[in-house]
């Protein structure tokens, strides 16, 4: 595969502010829209000593719309918080459905000081971080509803019965019928995680079914064991048939023998669906190492994978297959490289023609945490 750079840039950066997490979607009217999160000062100062944590509870959910302009450069036309509360945030993405509704979904985190934690049997420890005196409780998968992109109302949170609370990264996907999937993960860190995929049939109202997508056996005791199937990008290639790549994080050392606080690193896996996501083939190793991955079908059939590389040269990638995801190009850096290994977690959208917008986010010489855009095309 060929590809040309068409421009590159920061795109939303704050002085003293971590912000990580884009996501990209098509609105009703074509325009580009992006959720993404902020966090304070707090995860800023975390992440510039080497402690990078994403669970701050003074964070926020943003939407912003953007543009390319005459000159070939990503620009942004609005930008505004849609989300804050006593919750800590994470992971936003948003979905268009065909009845011109807009679903955002995000995790949310309840974060206590050390001090004031009380323990509840019912809701296991998510994350302990001694250096930052917090304990974190996955509270679950928020869904909000939006129909002109102003007025946001929670509609669901999603915590299943089998499994309870799940965070998740990746959009909503629509099938055929109007039913919704959402994927979700579970497990860490009393064992490796399981990835999840969560059924409403309501418009996001209710997720009352989930089904298995990947889990490792050999991680039944422990994170630190087995692979930690996770982050989870939906392709819907239709009649049934889905395509998921997952991330699939076996150590949590750089390959500089760095520890990673947040995250781990490994290959992407990839798994097939042909009843509508109700069960799943065996993941089968992409050969791509990676975290996270979105894949995009295109209109030539061919699959189109983004996804971080959080190995030096650190940056985002891309790849495509010809054959539903068994085999790879050789994969093309469509970032700048990066100096640490904190970046990544692209969203990229196609426009007209082979042209495409990827966002993802990155450090910058201050370590602000922060988007970045690259517009470019396939030859």
């Amino acid at each position: 595969m060929k590809i040309n750079i068409i421009s590159k840039d920061y795109l939303i950066f704050e002085d003293k502010r971590y912000i990580s997490f884009p996501n990209l979607c098509k609105g009703k009217n074509g325009e580009l829209l992006c959720t993404y999160r902020k966090a304070s000062e707090f995860s800023f100062e975390a992440a510039k000593n080497n402690l990078a944590t994403h669970h701050d509870p003074d964070s926020s959910i943003f939407l912003a719309t953007l543009d390319i302009d005459d000159r070939n450069n990503c620009i942004i036309k609005d930008n505004k918080k849609i989300y804050q509360t006593s919750y800590g945030v994470n992971d936003p993405s948003i979905t268009l459905l065909r009845n011109n509704n807009y679903l955002i979904r995000f995790v949310a985190l309840k974060i206590t000081n050390t001090k004031e934690y009380i323990h509840d049997k019912n809701n296991k420890i998510f994350s302990h971080r001694v250096e930052h005196g917090l304990v974190t409780n996955v509270v679950g998968q928020v869904v909000m509803k939006s129909n002109d992109l102003k007025d946001w109302n929670e509609i669901s949170l999603v915590k299943d019965i089998n499994y309870g609370p799940s965070c998740g990264r990746d959009p909503i996907i629509e099938l055929e019928d109007g039913s919704l999937l959402m994927p979700g993960y579970v497990g860490a860190p009393a064992r490796s995680d399981i990835s999840l995929i969560h059924r409403s049939f309501d418009d996001g109202e209710n997720w009352n079914f989930s089904s298995i997508v990947a889990i490792d056996k050999d991680g039944e005791y422990s994170q630190m064991h087995g692979i930690n199937f996770n982050e989870t990008n939906l392709l819907n290639c239709g009649n049934g048939h889905l395509i998921a790549a997952i991330r699939g994080d076996t150590t949590f050392y750089t390959s500089e023998k760095t520890f990673m606080p947040v995250g781990g690193v490994g290959k992407i896996y990839i798994s097939h669906s042909h009843d509508g996501g109700l069960c799943w083939s065996k993941p089968f190793d992409s050969g791509l190492f990676g975290q996270p991955a979105q894949l995009n079908l295109l209109k030539n059939g061919s699959i189109l994978m983004t996804y971080g590389y959080r190995k030096k040269p650190y940056g985002v990638r891309v790849s495509i297959s010809n054959d539903f995801c068994r085999t790879w190009e050789e994969p093309q850096l469509i970032s700048r490289e990066f100096d640490i290994w904190d970046c990544g977690y692209p969203s990229t959208i196609q426009l007209e023609n082979n042209k495409f917008l990827s966002v993802y986010y990155g450090a910058d010489s201050n370590l602000r945490r922060g988007i970045e855009y690259s517009y470019w095309e396939l030859l």
